[in-house]
């Protein structure tokens, strides 16, 4: 779920993590719960109308172009609907090129898709600086200690 995750990957969930988010992007939320939730405010979570857990609940099912998911991704996010003309514009250059029959044209270049981070990877070169940084804490806490060997 692309724009979420990014968000909360160093928090843990629960009512924490949804807090944390409120915080940060508290307009978007508040604007995307009336918009796709017809009746549904952030103001209700305060009055006891709408639960942490219902709250967690809309909120994972906003659309790719909630103002929430544009917010957290810095720019808006894709639906099926853009891939799929992004794919249909590819086709048509690739056989207007193949019809010109001129072979020194320029194959045409895809039509550009957003960059989509791969969340496992990122995760790794976390724990990997994470594992540097303790790395380098350890040999400094030595060396002020007076360790050469």
């Amino acid at each position: 779920m692309e724009g979420l995750p990014g968000a909360q990957r160093n928090h843990r969930g629960g009512i924490l993590g949804l807090r944390r988010l409120l915080e940060e992007y508290g307009e978007a939320i508040e604007a995307d719960l009336p918009a796709h939730y017809p009746g549904v405010r952030l103001r209700h979570l305060f009055t006891g109308e709408l639960t942490w857990r219902e709250l967690r609940s809309l909120i994972r099912g906003l659309p790719p172009t909630s103002r929430l998911r544009t917010a957290i991704a810095g720019r808006p996010l894709w639906t099926a609907t853009e891939y799929l003309l992004a794919d249909v514009f590819d086709v048509l250059a690739a056989a207007n090129w193949q019809r010109t029959g001129d072979k020194s044209a320029a194959k045409p270049k895809p039509y550009p898709r957003p960059v989509v981070r791969d969340q496992q990877a990122d995760a790794a070169k976390d724990q990997a600086r994470a594992a540097a940084r303790e790395r380098a804490r350890t040999h400094q806490q030595a060396v002020e200690a007076g360790y050469t060997g």
